[in-house]
């Protein structure tokens, strides 16, 4: 998932009642950021 106006990347996990979302880091833990073209 990647938010369209920031272009950072993000893990959805969803199973049953329970859920959670969390951004994609590196190994610097910097978040990944992709190009967005508009």
């Amino acid at each position: 998932m990647v938010d369209t106006e920031t272009g950072v990347n993000y893990l959805f996990a969803w199973d049953g009642y329970a859920g959670g979302l969390t951004p994609l880091l590196d190994k610097e833990g910097k978040p990944i950021i992709s190009t967005i073209q508009k």
